[in-house]
This record gives C-alpha cells, structure tokens and sequence, in this order.
C-alpha cells in the first residue's frame, strides 16, 4: 500500500494525471491535521529565497518546469501581504521566468494566483503559480457577458468608496 507522506519523484511526477493528488492531500492532512506542506518546504526544491519569500519547483506539478512562489511564513490571501512582500514576489517572477527562458527555452509563462472556495487552489497558504505556457494546460472558455465594463465599473467604484468597504478592509491593506 502506498505511503502517500513520503512521496518520491515518481509520485510527485505523477500525482496530478494518475488522479493520486488527493490522496497525497489527504494523507497529509490527517499527518498534520491542519499543518500546511508549504510551511515545510524543504530547502532541496528552493531555488531563490528573497525577503522571507521562495522560488520552488511545484511539488505535484501539473507541467514540466512548473514553479510556484511562496512566502516562507504562512499567510492566506494578498490582504497579508506587505509592500516588501510585493517587491520580493515582483523579482521572483522575473527570477522565474528568465530562468525558465534560459534553462529550458521556454518562451512564454502564465503567472496564475487563485483565491476563493471555488477557485481550485488545494491549499490556503498563498502561492503564485509560474507555468510555461503549453497548449490545452490552461484552456479558457469564455462566457456570455450580460454586464457592461462601464456598468462594472460604476458599481466596483461606488463598493471600493463606501465608509463600509474601506472600514472593513482598512486593516488589511492601506487606503490612501
């Protein structure tokens, strides 16, 4: 039976197609409860650290090349995140992608960062996906627009300038 703590390269290379991935998340946390894998990062998949934030290969990748960027102290959404943090993930996914160009000749790179219940991100500590961009990974499917960018932004605007919006998220992020 397979031990799905102690995954190796092979599971690892394998996880996201053989349908294992789950089972992997699964076993880790009933390991680690509501211990979270990125929070033990080993340094051997770190490429480049920067103030407190990694460059990694992805674990489970669902390509080749695939690489995430994470900050090494547990934080959830870009709310806990400060202006030193965007600095050092702003030169990570330049570190990535120049890297990714000059080591593998990969021409193109998606940057996806997923956030919500329903965006499909496996786990709740922030991570910023780095993917070349190869055909069908990442395939969009656009729908039928029933609200016009104008009215969109209208009522974007009107919720961003209320008392209650910037009372809410003024100790999040700063409003100036």
């Amino acid at each position: 039976m397979q031990d799905y703590t102690n995954y190796d390269d092979d599971l690892m290379m394998r996880a996201r197609t053989s349908g294992e991935y789950d089972k992997v998340m699964q076993a880790l946390k009933e390991k680690w409860g509501d211990g979270c894998p990125y929070c033990k990062l080993s340094e051997k998949y770190i490429v480049k650290e920067l103030e407190g934030w990694v460059l990694t290969s992805n674990l489970f990748p669902y390509i080749n090349n695939h690489l995430v960027i994470i900050p090494k102290q547990h934080k959830q959404s870009f709310g806990d995140i400060t202006t030193k943090d965007w600095e050092a993930v702003r030169q990570l996914i330049y570190i990535g992608i120049k890297s990714l160009q000059r080591v593998f000749n990969v021409k193109d790179v998606n940057v996806l960062y997923r956030q919500g219940k329903n965006s499909q991100a496996s786990l709740k500590h922030i991570h910023i996906h780095l993917l070349p961009i190869e055909e069908d990974l990442i395939e969009w499917k656009c729908k039928q627009v029933t609200i016009s960018p104008k009215e969109n932004s209208e009522k974007l605007k009107a919720e961003v300038n209320s008392i209650k919006f910037i009372q809410r998220v003024e100790d999040r992020i700063k409003i100036e």
